[in-house]
Formats: C-alpha cells, structure tokens, sequence
C-alpha cells in the first residue's frame, strides 16, 4: 500500500512539473506568435518602402484604401468596426489583452489577432490575414 501511495505521489508531482512547463510553453507560444505578427508588418513596411525606391511609384497605403472606400464609395467603416467583435469576444478581449479570438457569426468564421487590447488583424479559415 505504502508503494503505491508513494507511486501515485511521484506521478502527480510528474504532472503537475509538466503542466507547469507546458502553461509556461503557452505564454511563451502567444509571445512569439505576437512578435511573428509584428516581424511580418514590419517587413510589409519595408517591401513597400523597397518599392517606392525601386520602381518610383506611388505606394497607396491601408489608411488611403480605407478612407477611399469610406468617402468615395460611402461604405461604412464604422458598422463594420461595431459588427467585427461580437459581445462574447469583446469580454474576452477585455479580460485576457491579447491573444487570438476565433470568431463565429453570421455564417462567417474567422479569427481576431489582438495585442494591447487592439485588433491588428484578422485570419480566415486558409490562415491568410485579410
């Protein structure tokens, strides 16, 4: 009996070192699927800038897209930043900052990528940032 006390001790210790490692191993998967993200931007600025120099034409930037698609063509960006983040994601956004968010609504599956609280993009399905 006492062989098996001290058995079933070891094996729970085992466990619980392991989980502890593998919730350190998460953490440090959110970093550096956060600083991936980053890299990526960074080097979409730079390919741009890359561009720019190389060809001599003019880059249209994100911002100029959107607002073009605002003021020229009257879409609502607005609604669409209100329908992005449902209620239930919201709340989780709040609480944990950062993270990836899968999001399921109206027909349509995709995932938030959030850090500080900030949406800096949004993945489908093929895992494309759209």
């Amino acid at each position: 009996m006492i062989d098996r006390e001290a058995a079933l001790k070891k094996l729970r210790a085992e466990r619980a070192a392991i989980e502890t490692k593998l919730a350190e191993l998460k953490v440090t998967s959110g970093h550096l699927s956060r600083n991936i993200t980053n890299e990526m931007g960074e080097i979409r600025n730079i390919n741009n800038k890359i561009q720019e120099l190389e060809t001599g034409e003019v880059v249209v930037t994100d911002h100029a897209v959107l607002r073009y698609l605002e003021r020229v063509h009257g879409i609502d960006v607005e609604s669409y930043r209100d329908n992005l983040v449902p209620e239930r994601v919201h709340a989780q956004m709040t609480m944990l900052g950062a993270g990836k968010f899968p999001v399921t609504q109206h027909e349509e599956r995709y995932t938030l990528v959030v850090k500080d609280r900030k949406v800096i993009t949004v993945i489908t399905k093929e895992g494309q940032p759209k």
